[in-house]
C-alpha cells in the first residue's frame, strides 16, 4: 500500500504542477516585456524578473498544494484508498472487481446463486420424477 500512495501522491503532484505551468506558461516572457513598453536595452532585466517571478509563483503553488494536502489529509485519504483497492480481488484480465455497497452485494450474491438454484430444483425435479418413474 505505501507504494501506490507514494504514486499517488506524485501523480497528483505532477498534473498540478502540469496545471501551474501551463496557466504561468499563458504569459509568455516577450508578452511580460510588452506589456512595461519600456527601450529593448530594459529587456535582458524584465526577462530575469520574469523567470524570477515564474519560478516563484510555481514553488509558492506547489508548497500551497502540500499545505493544502497536509491540512486536509490527502495522505490519509490517499492511503485508504490504496487499501480498498488492494482489498478487491483481482480479476482475470488484470482489473479490479468493483466495490459494491452492502446492499447491491447482496442482490449481486442473489443474482449470482440464481442459476446454481435453478440447477438444483432442476435436478431434484429430475431426481423425483426418475423415482416416481422407477
Amino acid at each position: 500500500p505505501g507504494n501506490g500512495l507514494r504514486m499517488a501522491k506524485l501523480q497528483l503532484t505532477h498534473l498540478f504542477a502540469s496545471s501551474v505551468d501551463e496557466a504561468l506558461g499563458s504569459c509568455s516572457e516577450q508578452a511580460f516585456c510588452d506589456g512595461f513598453n519600456l527601450p529593448a536595452e530594459h529587456a535582458q532585466v524584465l526577462a530575469r524578473a520574469h523567470q524570477q517571478a515564474t519560478d516563484k509563483l510555481r514553488g509558492n503553488a506547489l508548497a500551497e498544494l502540500n499545505l493544502i494536502s497536509d491540512e486536509h489529509g490527502v495522505d490519509a485519504a490517499l492511503g485508504r484508498l490504496d487499501s480498498l483497492k488492494a482489498e478487491r480481488p483481482l480479476l482475470p484480465d488484470g482489473s479490479r472487481c468493483l466495490v459494491a455497497a452492502p446492499k447491491e452485494s447482496a442482490l449481486m450474491l442473489s443474482e449470482a446463486a440464481q442459476p446454481a438454484r435453478r440447477r438444483h430444483v432442476q435436478a431434484m425435479r429430475s431426481a423425483l420424477e426418475q423415482a416416481r418413474g422407477s
